[in-house]
């Protein structure tokens, strides 16, 4: 050994703990964006509550209703300055209809605001007049209403219980009207003869020698027809074919064999044969006769 002593100092421990980190202000930041937030919220929520508050306050104090009406009257005024009010009403299409009586179903007032006419209400109540079957109206600009009238256009009458129904050409009913102002028109009975009226009336009608003849009309069974000639002559017609049963009808004219006092019924329903059908008196006349010769 060489004398030296050994170095015994003992060593420096080395800390364990990590060195410590310096404080941010990260955390005062973030508390002062969370308050400015709550603060615009109630900023917003109170801005919201002032405006509902003043809307409601403007509407129940009644001054939303003044200036609506305030507004409405200077916009009317402006368009009667501009000559938007109603001055002519022209009717086009009156034929059977009063005067007197459009003008009093009109209900409008000369010098009323042209865009004040409610044309579905005017509508509505001309097309309950009995004579009128459709109606257009126009607004011409800027003081004329344009009505055009399409009346209804009679053909024949119905009977029921004693009352005259006249009926136009779609098979409904106009109104009751006495036979006297219509002389010549068909008179026709039997459940639902109005609607098929028309029919009969343009299928007759092409034989107008027959038709001119023609008083009166039964719907029978609401199947086919009987038509009446000269009041008296009943015509039996079949439920089918029968403008061949009419132009039967039409040859028995020209050979004078429906003028004969003695027969009251013409039967034409069998195809290719006529019945003829005697009256009351027919059948005592030909008695009559009868004993006459054998005597």
């Amino acid at each position: 050994m060489d004398g030296r002593k050994p170095n015994m100092a003992p060593r420096k421990k080395s800390s364990s703990k990590s060195p410590r980190r310096r404080k941010t202000s990260g955390g005062k930041t973030a508390g002062s964006f969370l308050t400015l937030r709550r603060f615009f919220m109630m900023l917003v929520l109170a801005f919201i509550l002032g405006t509902a508050t003043a809307v409601y306050w403007f509407f129940s104090s009644g001054k939303a209703a003044r200036l609506v009406a305030k507004t409405s009257y200077n916009v009317e005024k402006q368009i009667a300055n501009a000559g938007f009010t109603l001055q002519h009403i022209v009717v086009d299409g009156r034929i059977r209809t009063k005067s007197n009586v459009i003008f009093k179903t009109l209900d409008l007032k000369k010098g009323q605001y042209i865009y004040d006419v409610n044309l579905q209400d005017v509508l509505s109540r001309l097309e309950h007049l009995p004579w009128i079957h459709s109606v257009r109206l126009e607004r011409r600009l800027p003081n004329t209403l344009f009505v055009k009238l399409i009346e209804k256009h009679p053909v024949a009458f119905w009977q029921d219980n004693k009352k005259h129904y006249l009926v136009d050409t779609y098979g409904t009913l106009i109104g009751e009207f006495p036979l006297k102002d219509y002389p010549g028109y068909v008179v026709a009975t039997g459940q639902g003869a109005a609607e098929k009226l028309p029919w009969l009336v343009q299928t007759v009608g092409r034989y107008e020698s027959i038709y001119a003849k023609t008083t009166g009309a039964v719907f029978v069974s609401r199947r086919r027809w009987d038509l009446v000639l000269h009041n008296t002559l009943t015509v039996k017609l079949p439920e089918d074919n029968i403008d061949e049963a009419l132009g039967r009808l039409v040859e028995l004219e020209k050979e004078n064999r429906l003028s004969s006092p003695n027969v009251d019924t013409v039967d034409l329903r069998s195809s290719g044969r006529v019945y003829f059908y005697l009256s009351k008196e027919g059948l005592q006349r030909q008695k009559q006769g009868r004993r006459g010769k054998a005597a």
